[in-house]
């Protein structure tokens, strides 16, 4: 009997072991994943502020290239920040690299043309803003009510290598560091195949 007892006990241990624990939903609000082309998504022509030198872009026109979205909005401490470790960490080091394309996007209709020269004059920083005020292009990407503090990393084949979300000094930011050393080696690989 004793020996039947055991033999439940460890059947039952080990079928609890097998048993998956719940995973916590993905609550960054992503509507793209790791792996996914999007290709078809860089296909949107928006405004690039004054203050980086104004025109237009359209993120397909750099297709072959590795490229780094960066949304952001003028009313979010969490993004100046996120901002200032962009403009040193990965556009200082790469601005000149032909095999990059780093843009910034300021979504939601409160971010004028006004206000988004305003955030660029107050962060420094020198890569370039287009505008979103709709936010169509961020919809593409993230659901509408998704906060605007995120990045997205292609590849130069057009697949996503990195999502980001949010960002705290304090917390010594692995996950954007992790995107950081991701850039260098993407680009390090671009640049030998060439």
């Amino acid at each position: 009997m004793a020996k039947k007892t055991l033999y439940c006990l460890i059947l039952a241990a080990l079928l609890v072991a097998c048993i998956e624990e719940p995973r916590e939903p993905d609550n960054r609000q992503f509507i793209v994943s790791v792996g996914q082309n999007v290709a078809n998504l860089l296909d949107f022509q928006m405004v690039v502020a004054q203050a980086s030198g104004g025109g237009t872009v359209n993120l397909a026109d750099y297709l072959g290239r590795v490229i780094l979205i960066q949304f952001t909005t003028w009313d979010c401490d969490m993004s100046y920040a996120k901002m200032e470790y962009i403009e040193r960490e990965i556009w200082e080091e790469h601005k000149n690299n032909p095999n990059f394309k780093l843009l910034g996007i300021a979504r939601r209709g409160e971010n004028t043309p006004e206000r988004v020269d305003d955030l660029i004059k107050r962060t420094g920083v020198t890569y370039p803003i287009a505008i979103d005020p709709m936010q169509e292009f961020f919809m593409r990407f993230a659901e509408r009510d998704g906060g605007a503090t995120r990045d997205i990393l292609i590849d130069s084949d057009g697949y996503i290598v990195k999502l980001t979300r949010f960002f705290n000094r304090e917390a010594g930011n692995p996950e954007f560091f992790e995107m950081v050393d991701l850039i260098d080696k993407l680009l390090a690989a671009k640049n030998e195949s060439e």
